[in-house]
C-alpha cells in the first residue's frame, strides 16, 4: 500500500484518510505517507470501508461557518495544495456501464488504442477499477485541472464511460489498494494494485493528449465565457461566481424542492431535474452530487447530465431562482420558512 500511495501521492503536504462509520465518514489528516498508510490498513482491518484523498493540503482542516456556528471542514477545494495525479473510476456492475471487470478492461484497451494515451497504473477497487496516470512534477489546482478538462473531453469523445464527476474533482477520494471493499459485508472483497506504471512528466502527459485531440479532430476545452442567453438568464438566482460555493447538502436540509431531488436520486420530473443541476452546478463538489442525485432515475446517462451540467456552468451567472421551483412545483415552495426572505435556494448553502 505505501508504495502506491508514494507513487500517486504529492512529496509534502497533509495526506487525508477517510473512514465510513455508519452513516458518519471520519476525517484524519497526516503529515507522513507511511502514518496514512498504517490508518487506511487498520481502519479496513476492522471492517471499514477506508478511503485516501488524491491531492495533498495546505491545513489539516479549515473554519467554516454553518448555521452561524463555526465548524471544520477538510477536503476544501480551497485547501488542496497540489496534485501529482490524474485518477479516473470505472464503475461496474450489473446497474452500471460495464456489467463486468472484462467488459470494462476491454472497454479501455479500445479507448487508449484509439487516442494513442499511455497505460495507466490500474487498481481493481472491488466492484470498478481505478486508473492513475502518475505525474512526475507536482501540480498546482489550477493547472491540474487545465489537464483533467482535457482528458475527460477525449474520454467521453471515444466512449469511454467513467465516472465523470471523479475525474474532474481535485478533492476526491478512492480506495488504496491493501484494503477491502465493504460495500457487501458478507462478501468484502480486496483492493489490488493489478497494472504498475511509472510515474511521466507533466509535458509527456500533455503532449499525449494534445496527439489524441488532433487524431479525434477535438477541441481543447476553454474556460466558459458568458452569453446573452435570456432564457438561462431569467433563472439567475443572484449568486455570482465570486460568492462563496455552497454545500448542496446544507441546502437540501432546509429546501424541500432539493431535498426531494436528493431523496428521490433524480427520479423526478424533467423540469425539476433540469433546475437540480442549475442549483448543484454552483455548489461546493456540485459536479459529484449532480451525477449521484440523478442516478436514481432508470434512464440515466452519465453523457447527458454532465452536458447538462456543463450548459448550466458555462451559461449563466448563478443558479436557478426560487420563483423558478414554484412555477414547476408549487407544492414544494408551500410552508417554506425563507420564502420571501431570499430568491434562490443556493443562499441556504452558504
Amino acid at each position: 500500500m505505501e508504495e502506491f500511495l508514494r507513487l500517486v501521492l504529492p512529496e509534502s503536504g497533509y495526506y487525508f484518510s477517510i473512514t465510513f462509520i455508519g452513516r458518519n465518514h471520519v476525517h484524519k489528516a497526516f503529515e507522513d505517507i507511511s502514518a496514512l498508510a498504517a490508518n487506511l490498513e487498520e481502519a479496513s482491518q476492522a471492517g471499514f470501508n477506508s478511503y485516501y484523498a488524491v491531492a495533498a493540503y495546505k491545513e489539516p482542516y479549515v473554519t467554516v461557518i454553518k448555521d452561524g456556528q463555526p465548524r471544520r471542514s477538510y477536503r476544501k477545494k480551497t485547501n488542496v495544495r497540489v496534485l501529482r495525479v490524474q485518477h479516473a473510476d470505472i464503475d461496474v456492475g450489473p446497474d452500471k456501464p460495464y456489467k463486468t471487470i472484462q467488459e470494462a478492461m476491454e472497454a479501455l484497451k479500445l479507448a487508449l488504442a484509439v487516442t494513442g494515451l499511455p497505460a495507466p497504473n490500474i487498481v481493481r477497487s472491488g466492484n470498478g477499477l481505478h486508473l492513475y496516470w502518475a505525474i512526475i512534477e507536482e501540480l498546482l489546482a489550477s493547472k491540474w485541472a487545465t489537464a483533467s478538462a482535457r482528458f475527460k473531453k477525449i474520454m467521453t469523445e471515444v466512449g469511454l464511460e467513467l465516472d465523470s464527476s471523479r475525474t474532474s474533482d481535485e478533492a476526491s477520494i478512492l480506495r488504496a489498494p491493501g484494503t477491502f471493499n465493504y460495500k457487501d459485508p458478507q462478501n468484502p472483497k480486496p483492493v489490488k494494485w493489478v497494472v504498475k506504471r511509472p510515474r511521466i512528466a507533466y509535458e509527456e502527459f500533455l503532449n499525449a493528449l494534445e496527439a489524441a485531440e488532433q487524431k479525434l479532430k477535438i477541441k481543447a476545452p476553454v474556460a466558459p465565457k458568458q452569453k446573452n442567453n435570456a432564457l438561462l438568464d431569467a433563472l439567475d438566482g443572484g449568486i455570482s461566481r465570486e460568492a462563496p460555493p455552497a454545500d448542496p447538502d446544507l441546502i437540501a436540509d432546509k429546501c424541500t424542492q432539493l431535498a426531494e431531488c436528493r431523496q428521490h436520486r433524480g427520479d423526478v420530473v424533467e423540469p425539476l431535474w433540469y433546475l437540480m443541476l442549475g442549483t448543484l452546478a454552483f455548489c461546493q463538489d456540485g459536479e459529484r452530487f449532480a451525477h449521484e442525485w440523478s442516478k436514481g432515475f432508470a434512464g440515466y446517462s452519465v453523457t447527458e447530465t454532465q452536458q447538462k451540467f456543463d450548459q448550466w456552468q458555462g451559461a449563466v451567472t448563478g443558479g436557478a431562482t426560487c420563483a423558478k421551483w414554484e412555477k414547476e412545483n408549487p407544492a414544494g415552495c408551500r410552508g417554506c420558512a425563507y420564502k420571501g426572505r431570499i430568491n434562490s435556494p443556493l443562499k441556504l448553502g452558504i
